[in-house]
């Protein structure tokens, strides 16, 4: 009888630890390098003929919060960088960064899996014999370094690489289970980024880079003489603070005078 006891118990108890603690059972399950190349989906649609439409309306949607994708009951991701390569930055120079996107929550989640763009069709609707609207999801990661006295105003680095998707083909998104994360490896460069940097990078010994997952709809739509790119949100997501080391550049190293 008492053995009994001890079973039923143990089925229990194994039973409510993994309600406890679901994320301890999850596993990486792909993992995507970047570093050696990637391609943007082609447009499918044509634009307006010229013959009937000798003057386009060409318009820009930019990302509407409105619009956002409702993220599923229970989700919460996490994103951390793993390891850089190499170790320590130095300004100017080429890093490669390994980050985990994992899925938190309870519900299952989609991102995008592929980095040839090109195998993608995006077609979303048609308008006669031809599509007049396409769409794609795409997942890049950016990366951001503070450095100096406070660590105030971190700066956007330079960085490539990006995963597309069909929204009309589950099969070209990597599906992460609660607990299961999906590992990406890209390439940056320790210089600003942006088109307009509002601060300078610095040799740092107490130096913080973070990654930034944006993910995003794009659209491409063609209707009479108008034409129209736009975009709707899907997820964001920082990573923690990963420390590093940050030194000059080897250049302004040897020109800067002996003291």
């Amino acid at each position: 009888m008492a053995k009994v006891t001890l079973t039923a118990c143990a089925i229990i108890f194994s039973g409510a630890l993994s309600l406890l603690m679901p994320a301890s059972w999850g596993q990486l399950v792909a993992s995507r390098d970047v570093t050696s190349g990637w391609s943007v989906p082609p447009e499918h649609v044509p634009g307006p003929p010229q013959d009937t439409c000798p003057k386009v309306n060409y318009s820009v949607s930019p990302a509407d919060k409105t619009k956002k994708v409702s993220p599923a009951e229970g989700e919460r991701v996490e994103l951390a960088i793993v390891q850089i390569s190499p170790r320590q930055l130095t300004i100017g120079e080429e890093f490669t960064a390994t980050v985990e996107l994992k899925n938190a929550g309870t519900s299952t989640v989609l991102v995008p899996a592929t980095a040839d763009g090109t195998q993608l069709s995006g077609n979303a609707g048609t308008g006669g014999n031809e599509p007049s609207e396409e769409k794609y999801e795409v997942a890049d990661v950016s990366f951001r370094l503070a450095t100096g006295k406070d660590h105030r105003t971190p700066i956007f680095l330079s960085s490539t690489g990006a995963l597309f998707a069909d929204p009309n083909e589950k099969s070209t998104y990597v599906t992460l289970a609660p607990g299961n994360w999906l590992e990406i490896k890209l390439k940056g460069v320790v210089e600003c980024g942006a088109a307009k940097c509002l601060a300078a990078l610095q040799a740092d010994s107490n130096g913080v880079l973070t990654a930034w997952w944006y993910q995003r709809v794009l659209t491409h739509k063609v209707s009479g003489c108008d034409e129209n790119h736009g975009s709707i949100d899907v997820r964001e997501v920082d990573s923690a603070p990963f420390p590093v080391v940050v030194h000059n550049s080897v250049k302004k190293a040897e020109s800067s005078p002996r003291i």
